[in-house]
């Protein structure tokens, strides 16, 4: 039987080979190298756009500049399946609670030297230490934290997470501790940099495994101790990725088609990532509950695209029944395409 962990326990001392306290790994291991923490998450988000890109043109639903192929042309009826739409004061509504964490709206920009007819929603800019778009599903998550008295925020992810740096993110600005349950491999000179340094920078505590327990049982486990100690955790889940954080990016979806309004402009399709399907999932359901006749295509980064759909179809019928919306969601609203590399973070 495993040992239960004490939350204060999870991070050992600082290294006397490192001055920064956020060059330490959470269990004893091989004494991590004095290379300076440097962040990639600029870069990867840079390196996933591209990959969408490329992708996308050779799936021909884009064009580059010089090129005589055109974008395949969306099937006859298809943005209208399943749609039934709402005004916005019906949304609000539904929506649920909320408090403001990311700098929104993001800027919507033309890559005029990629395609004239190609544009990028800037949601790496919703904030310095919460830029991405883990920042806007937290904005819920959080909210109901809150509301629930919680006192830590438990999530998990990989040693390099980016959701579990905007966690730890939120969880310093709102005055909670947090607990990260990372696991993955990892050399010992990835606790010194990216987002692991980042982690403690926030005052987070880290329980790491390489492997062994599903998530599911981490998180439930870490809640026990937690409420043994007298703690009242919250738990989220991988990404944010559940039917409360969907509205994070059900709230996108309607920023950015105000803003193609505003502009002037027509845009038939939009592409995501897709690792734990809430971003993706919400910008579906945020363009049927919104009028937006746009095809929502995502780039699976992980896992199968056969299993992306899956998840993606389960996910967008828990959260239509959870929040009772007059919308519909079938295998033919959902288009994934596989492009996962090495491994996470690689």
């Amino acid at each position: 039987m495993r040992t239960p962990w004490t939350a204060p326990a999870c991070v050992s001392r600082p290294r006397p080979h490192c001055s920064a306290a956020c060059c330490t790994k959470p269990h004893a291991g091989s004494t991590p190298s004095g290379a300076a923490p440097r962040l990639r998450s600029d870069f990867r988000a840079a390196r996933t756009l591209a990959l969408v890109v490329h992708l996308a043109y050779h799936m021909g639903l884009i064009g580059l500049p010089g090129s005589s192929a055109e974008p395949k042309a969306a099937a006859a009826g298809h943005y209208g399946c399943n749609f039934i739409g709402l005004n916005e004061e019906s949304v609000m509504e539904r929506e649920p609670s909320r408090i403001r964490l990311a700098h929104v709206p993001t800027p919507l920009e033309p890559l005029r030297r990629w395609r004239p007819n190609l544009w990028i929603k800037r949601d790496d800019m919703t904030g310095s230490e919460l830029a991405g778009n883990k920042v806007r599903k937290l904005e819920y998550l959080a909210a109901e934290a809150l509301e629930q008295g919680a006192d830590t925020l438990v999530t998990v992810g990989d040693v390099q997470s980016n959701h579990a740096r905007a966690t730890a993110g939120v969880a310093a600005r709102l005055g909670l501790d947090c607990l990260l349950l990372l696991a993955g491999e990892a050399e010992p000179a990835e606790w010194c940099r990216g987002n692991a340094a980042v982690d403690r920078c926030f005052g987070a505590q880290l329980d790491w495994q390489p492997a062994g327990q599903p998530i599911a049982v981490r998180l439930q486990h870490a809640a026990e101790v937690l409420r043994q100690q007298g703690r009242r955790p919250y738990l989220i889940p991988e990404g944010g990725s559940c039917e409360l954080g969907l509205w994070g990016y059900i709230q996108a979806a309607a920023e950015t088609k105000r803003q193609c309004d505003e502009l002037g402009i027509r845009i038939d399709r939009v592409l995501c990532a897709v690792g734990s399907c809430g971003t993706y999932v919400g910008l579906l359901l945020g363009a049927k509950l919104h009028h937006w006749p746009v095809r929502v295509t995502g780039i699976g980064i992980s896992s199968s695209a056969e299993r992306k759909v899956r998840s993606s179809l389960e996910l967008a019928r828990r959260t239509i029944e959870r929040y009772e919306l007059p919308i519909d969601v079938s295998g033919e609203d959902l288009e994934v395409h596989d492009y996962a590399g090495l491994g996470y973070a690689r």
